[in-house]
């Protein structure tokens, strides 16, 4: 286990990346607002048991790498959008109720003003970059290059995510990571002639991410025919990849107000 002033440097940064105090942490790790204070500290070495406590709500493990909580994305969005399709599972519920404690829901939906917090915190704790199933992938010239691939795919489902796909509706600009969802992730690489990279490939934003169920629902085809996640899920995933995500993530959320 790292040293306890390392784990107090990356407990404090991921905890402050998700717009929580040590009250609020706390809270969603059930454990007094003390220990967070003195690990933060670096005055103790928690256990890996207490470790992983306190960094679940942040999305986080005792590595201190990311993690997906597909629930995460389910409870917010049910939260922003009462259309919701789906089911919310007890993991989905318990999140809602976690952040019932913080203040972001009131009853099942998200408190007045929190839609973007609630979004915020499911996008820490479902990183598109630790998807279970998900490939990176040689970008194409750009995501249109890409999306046209997956197009000629004989029965293939897909839809567009992230920044480019907030960009189609909302232009703000900024960096387009090429992030689909896909029904199948060997034929879309094998087919769409899409070349698969090792899951720790530096610098690159490509993924093709499989149908869980949950990150596809509420896709729709636009009038231009592009295949696009839910708006709230794009919104997930912007907060989740960072860089401009964040500002094509209000734009998105801005233009349904």
């Amino acid at each position: 286990m790292s040293s306890p002033s390392t784990i107090a440097r990356e407990l404090t940064v991921s905890r402050e990346r998700s717009g929580l105090n040590r009250s609020q942490l706390a809270k969603l790790a059930g454990v007094p607002a003390s220990t967070i204070s003195r690990i933060e500290k670096g005055d103790v070495q928690p256990s890996t048991e207490m470790l992983n406590r306190v960094l679940a709500p942040l999305g986080r493990a005792a590595s201190i790498t990311p993690t997906s909580t597909p629930e995460a994305s389910a409870a917010a969005r049910a939260a922003c959008d009462p259309s919701y399709p789906g089911d919310l599972d007890r993991t989905a519920q318990d999140l809602l109720g976690s952040w019932g404690r913080i203040g972001l829901i009131e009853g099942s939906i998200a408190a007045l003003g929190k839609d973007r917090d609630v979004l915020y915190q499911a996008s820490r704790l479902d990183s598109v970059a630790a998807r279970q199933g998900a490939v990176r992938f040689a970008p194409r010239r750009d995501w249109i290059a890409a999306a046209e691939a997956l197009e000629r795919v004989s029965g293939l489902a897909w839809a567009l995510t992230g920044g480019a796909a907030a960009n189609t509706m909302v232009n703000v600009g900024g960096d387009e990571p090429q992030v689909f969802y896909v029904s199948d992730v060997a034929l879309a690489l094998d087919a769409g002639r899409l070349a698969a990279l090792p899951s720790n490939a530096p610098g690159i934003r490509a993924w093709l991410v499989p149908f869980n169920g949950i990150w596809e629902l509420g896709a729709r085809t636009l009038s231009d025919g592009l295949n696009v996640a839910d708006r709230f899920q794009i919104a997930v995933d912007c907060l989740s990849l960072g860089g401009a995500g964040p500002t094509q993530a209000e734009a998105l959320l801005g233009a349904w107000v």
